[in-house]
């Protein structure tokens, strides 16, 4: 049984958006008329325009690439977001239809006769770990309220089998949900100006599995020319949980032996998943177990497609791509938390029984938490390797989400911001605001507790995105709201400016101090990180890091571009 408190702390939040209506707002798409409405933002009342649940595409059957939605001819009521995708229940029941594929659009102007003046375009793509998530748990206030105006669009994609089953043909391809994303971004193309967005300035970001279908966009033909700037929060292409589902095919077989589907032929299998109950697929999309990761999962998310037939989103090792410069040249922003795996981390170091199964069965736990049984060369002599490495003096909290965030998240964001960096500007950050801890009796027991009195904790994973978004909801009590005249109001109002300012002019020109790209260390020798905290400083990379990438540089690990005659991607285990 996994800890509700650990897929609290590790999971990204589902919350759902404000939804405060008044006077009607109309435009008049290529799809047909949109009657949206009006909203005063959550701090400083500044009014805008908002337009949800608009359909952007349509799958015509289960599995197959979307097309553009269908034209409607009465008004459309844009006043609520639509039904998410179907999720995996991770977080409560299984939620979500089918026919989920909406999109919601913020604005603070709508064009007139006499001012047709165009703002930047941010398009948000929601995290949960490919398995959960939906725009509706995104409000737009803080963007609304920015000096830097923008037009924010949020977007809903499929989600877990039903976006991501790969079965090798043409009714299953794999990477839907991705192929989805695309399909929003031709919609920003041809619609975003009746918002008063500039097509030819739109930025994408994303937190987590959003941040890594981020990159995954900067590497897929399909998304030429769709974006301008990228931010990555959190997630590359190359996480290593990520790439545990890169073979699709494989999986799609798992997933049909569970479901007592023919697996000899990949369309016998598409055919009869597609006939099953969608909601039976929530229990084959947990990706986590006691200790965080777990790569014993059937976890499907991007995939390398073989079928290369038609819409193709990407057929190559994404390591290989950014490594060879095959990828869009846009402007970056990309950044981690200082402590991507504290929640996970705590929860481990914190039961003694759960720390002495990590050192009594370490040969046992350890590849499979760490992503290593088909990744390393030799998978024992690696986690024996890491272990030495960052746990030669114990397991302690520090020690292990050390160990845990490098392989996961730290190590693969540096090595992709310098193999971007290459290229294009990269603008890095380390998210180092510590956040104010709850003092509600009941839902801090969640949380750490500090014998000190300390108000506040370290950040872990998604602790950036109540400083960027207008968080209400079940999950949204998890954080202190961030109100004005709050402690970390004034921080928050300067973090969207600097995120804004860089959708605006492909620099992070905010009101904080210059912020110097990241350069290739094997270049220059010269790397630069802005530390967001309050204030942001700017630091040359830690000492630690470069002796990391050292560590890691002699390990034989496939998705840092390493390779080995392997037959253990289709082993029984795998199968």
């Amino acid at each position: 049984m996994i800890p509700l408190k650990f897929i609290v702390l590790f999971l990204l939040p589902l919350i759902p958006a404000r939804g405060d209506t008044s006077t009607e707002s109309k435009v008049h798409l290529r799809n047909g008329e949109v009657h949206g409405g009006s909203a005063i933002s959550s701090r400083d009342g500044k009014p805008y325009h908002f337009f949800k649940g608009i359909p952007y595409g349509k799958v015509e059957k289960r599995f197959g690439t979307a097309r553009h939605a269908d034209r409607w001819f009465t008004p459309l009521q844009a006043i609520d977001s639509g039904p998410g995708c179907i999720t995996s229940g991770m977080m409560g029941p299984i939620t979500g239809v089918e026919d989920c594929l909406t999109l919601d659009v913020y604005t603070t102007k709508l064009p007139s006769s006499n001012d047709k003046t165009l703002f930047p375009v941010m398009v948000w793509i929601h995290g949960g770990g490919f398995v959960e998530g939906a725009s509706s748990e995104y409000g737009p206030s803080y963007f609304m309220e920015s000096d830097t105006s923008v037009v924010l669009v949020v977007i809903n994609y499929r989600l877990g089998p039903l976006g991501f089953l790969n079965a090798g043909t043409s009714s299953a391809s794999g990477n839907q949900g991705l192929k989805d994303q695309v399909l929003s971004l031709r919609w920003v193309q041809d619609n975003i100006a009746h918002f008063s967005g500039d097509k030819n300035c739109v930025t994408i970001f994303g937190e987590s599995s959003g941040s890594i279908s981020v990159s995954f966009l900067t590497l897929s033909p399909m998304a030429e020319g769709l974006f301008h700037r990228a931010i990555m929060q959190s997630g590359t292409a190359i996480q290593p949980f990520n790439y545990h589902g890169m073979d699709g095919p494989t999986l799609a077989k798992r997933l049909g032996r569970e479901l007592d589907c023919p697996t000899s032929h990949g369309e016998y299998l598409v055919e009869c998943l597609q006939r099953i109950d969608p909601k039976l697929f929530g229990p084959w999309m947990k990706l986590v177990n006691e200790f965080g990761f777990d790569e014993s999962a059937m976890f499907m998310g991007p995939s390398i497609e073989t079928y290369t037939k038609g819409d193709v989103f990407i057929a190559e090792d994404p390591y290989d791509l950014v490594a060879s410069g095959r990828f869009h040249k846009v402007p970056m922003m990309m950044g981690l938390i200082g402590w991507e795996n504290y929640g996970s981390a705590l929860i481990v170091t914190s039961d003694t029984t759960l720390t002495q199964k990590v050192k009594s069965q370490w040969g046992r736990v350890a590849p499979n938490m760490l992503f290593l049984t088909h990744s390393a060369e030799d998978p024992s002599q690696t986690v024996n390797a890491i272990r030495d490495r960052f746990l030669r003096n114990g397991i302690d909290l520090v020690s292990f989400e050390n160990m845990i965030s490098e392989r996961h998240w730290t190590y693969p964001f540096r090595t992709m911001a310098a193999l971007y960096g290459k290229h294009v500007p990269v603008y890095v950050y380390n998210w180092t605001q510590q956040v104010p801890i709850l003092t509600d009796p009941v839902l801090s027991k969640f949380m750490p507790k500090f014998e000190d009195g300390s108000t506040r904790r370290v950040s872990s994973h998604a602790d950036e995105l109540p400083y960027l978004f207008d968080w209400t909801g079940p999950m949204g009590q998890f954080y202190e709201p961030i109100s004005k005249g709050s402690e970390d109001y004034e921080f928050s109002k300067q973090l969207v400016s600097t995120w804004t300012s860089f959708a605006k002019t492909g620099k992070p020109d905010g009101p904080w101090e210059s912020w110097l790209t990241f350069e290739d260390e094997h270049d220059t020798g010269d790397q630069n990180i802005m530390h967001l905290e309050d204030p942001p400083v700017l630091r040359p990379v830690p000492e630690v890091w470069k002796d990391n990438d050292e560590f890691w540089k002699e390990q034989n690990i496939k998705e840092y571009g390493n390779s080995w005659s392997d037959s253990k991607m289709t082993d029984k285990c795998r199968e």
